[in-house]
């Protein structure tokens, strides 16, 4: 173990204050999206996008204590409006009952005590931790789930003899009571407070897209195939009849007003757990679709209606074998979040007809990112990836259109199809 001190506490050039926070002795009750652009924060009714948080998220961890922690070009540690650098990238974070913070970065876990900060060594690459509040700490490393004991790491050996020998472990996610998950692509397991493992019930095919924290009533929501899913605090897994297609969720939140927050293609939703709509922010309010969730106990209060979109215009000439598409329908396309084409969006198809040149215009373009571009060819659809579109020399392979402003006209330039 490798042990050095730094200041943790004191605000310096890499800490900073976000204006829209108010000085209070409790943790603001917010609730955090995280996009390609960045973070966006609701709070007190209010969003914004604060600047010290713009940037593409790998990794979002909000704790218990309401504090939250984000990876992406920098790593970075946000408590009531201040925002903290800290030492390394990580994956994973999580909160001990002792006060201690422990990261999984990609070689080791870094310990954050105080102003100390020690490195740990694994016996494979690190890759999810969770800890309830008995003080446990689990780790995955490699496809094996292991427990600190001491100073050493012990494999779960119970787990084992329930999960498959090539069944990859997928993540973790501790609840309030002490009770722990492992969730894998097609099952869950939860760990109680008295050791004991056991496989949930999840149906017939079980397919598992996304998961998200679990809140403080020790709920964990699941974005599966065959449907949105709530894990109750007693490990009951019961279908949400929600009218959201999962296959174009994201993202996945519960807070403890029983609100389901869902980062889709069509945008973000915000519904209660028996299907009522709250709020809808349809695609382009955000900068970037919505990659991960999180929401501080019962959350904020919602702006009394959603932000307005970012709609701009595509522009671009499509060859096939060097000529020109003449006079042909073309879309752009959005993937959805696990691996299905989504053109014909929720929000209105986004397709326009070529000219003789092959040139055409796409209007009321949501910013986000386009996967996919369709054409029409001797009557028969057919699917370029984004890897042909060639783009204007100023946004030179840049993705369209997630940086796209309101007005603006994204230039595609040729698009060159084999």
């Amino acid at each position: 173990m490798v042990l050095f001190t730094l200041a943790m506490t004191a605000c310096n050039p890499t800490c900073t204050a976000n204006p829209s926070s108010q000085k209070s002795d409790e943790t603001t009750i917010a609730a955090y999206i995280a996009t390609a652009g960045g973070i966006t924060v609701i709070e007190r009714g209010a969003v914004s996008e604060p600047a010290d948080l713009t940037g593409y998220i790998t990794a979002m961890v909000l704790t218990p204590d309401g504090t939250l922690y984000t990876n992406g070009s920098e790593s970075r540690r946000v408590r009531d409006g201040r925002v903290t650098e800290l030492p390394k990238r990580f994956d994973d974070v999580a909160l001990a009952p002792d006060g201690k913070v422990w990261m999984v970065t990609s070689t080791d876990v870094t310990l954050l005590d105080g102003d100390a900060i020690s490195t740990i060594a694994t016996p494979e690459r690190p890759r999810a931790m969770a800890i309830p509040n008995d003080g446990a700490i689990f780790l995955i490393a490699g496809n094996d789930l292991y427990r600190r004991d001491g100073h050493a790491w012990t494999k779960d050996d119970a787990l084992k003899r329930l999960v498959g020998p090539n069944e990859a472990l997928k993540g973790l996610a501790a609840g309030p009571g002490g009770e722990l998950y492992l969730v894998t692509p097609t099952a869950v397991y939860r760990r109680d407070p008295t050791g004991l493992w056991r496989a949930l019930s999840l149906g017939a095919h079980p397919e598992v897209f996304t998961f998200g924290q679990v809140s403080s009533k020790g709920h964990l929501p699941l974005a599966m195939r065959t449907g949105l899913h709530l894990i109750d605090a007693t490990g009951a897994v019961r279908k949400l009849d929600i009218p959201v297609e999962p296959t174009r969720v994201n993202a996945i939140a519960i807070d403890d007003a029983d609100r389901l927050w869902l980062g889709a293609v069509t945008g973000l939703h915000i519904v209660s757990l028996d299907g009522k709509p709250l709020q809808h922010w349809p695609a382009g309010t955000l900068p970037g679709r919505a990659t991960r969730i999180a929401v501080h106990r019962q959350g904020p209060p919602l702006p009394a209606s959603p932000p307005a979109p970012i709609l701009g215009s595509a522009r671009g000439t499509v060859l096939v074998d060097g000529q020109p598409l003449a006079h042909a329908k073309v879309e752009l396309c959005t993937d959805s979040a696990h691996g299905d084409t989504q053109c014909g969006r929720a929000s209105g198809p986004l397709y326009a007809m070529t000219d003789a040149a092959g040139a055409f215009t796409l209007n009321q373009v949501p910013r986000d990112t386009y996967s996919f571009f369709a054409y029409e060819r001797d009557g028969k659809r057919a699917f370029a990836p984004s890897s042909w579109i060639i783009t204007a020399s100023e946004k030179s392979r840049r993705p369209c259109c997630n940086t796209l402003t309101a007005g603006d006209t994204w230039d595609l330039g040729t698009i060159k199809i084999p």
